[in-house]
């Protein structure tokens, strides 16, 4: 009279035990970093990160038709840490270090030649192990600043940090002759540091 009942198949796991979890158990990191964010003079909005090969990418939105749509291009830098600031001119300029090394390209053109070629910066001092571990851009006064926060070690092999500021002159950077004197430096470096946590004895 009544038909057999078959159990119902069940979309359960089968019980394995306990197991602690794995990290690809999670969505992976994103790959890009240091992501600085720009406004074009037009109002659109412009990203610049390092991207998962190490060099420097910017993406444009708002320029093209459809929703959403944008840009990626590729500066050729190839970089640790950067910055992006918008000299007198209108033109942007990306800084970059890579271990002890210093370069810069400057907005030229448009599309895929849209970057000089890449120009090394030379520092205003020797020393060894020269690390740069941060790069940042200020726009003040009319005026366009970089500083670069070094680590290196002294004649007696003993680990020091500082920062050196420059301005630029338009084909390149013109340093200080000194680290920044927090007594006596520009206050926006004193504030940048604040915010970003850093602190230097």
């Amino acid at each position: 009279m009544y038909a057999a009942t078959q159990p119902a198949p069940s979309d359960r796991q089968p019980w394995n035990g306990v197991r602690t979890s794995r990290t690809s158990d999670y969505p992976a990191a994103s790959m890009w970093k240091g992501t600085v964010l720009q406004v074009t003079p037009q109002g659109y909005e412009e990203s610049f990160a390092i991207g998962p090969d190490g060099y420097v990418w910017s993406y444009q939105t708002g320029q093209t038709a459809g929703p959403g749509a944008g840009r990626l291009l590729g500066t050729g830098l190839e970089a640790d840490a950067f910055a992006v600031g918008r000299a007198r001119d209108g033109q942007l300029v990306v800084l970059a270090a890579e271990d002890d090394t210093l370069r810069f390209v400057v907005e030229v053109g448009e599309g895929a030649s849209r970057w000089s070629e890449p120009s090394e910066q030379p520092l205003p001092f020797r020393g060894t192990g020269v690390r740069i571990e941060r790069v940042f851009a200020e726009p003040w006064g009319g005026e366009l600043y970089f500083a670069i926060l070094v680590r290196m070690a002294n004649p007696h092999g003993r680990e020091m940090c500082f920062l050196w500021d420059a301005t630029w002159n338009g084909q390149g950077l013109s340093f200080a002759k000194t680290p920044v004197d927090w007594a006596r430096g520009n206050v926006f470096w004193l504030e940048r540091m604040a915010e970003e946590g850093i602190a230097i004895n």
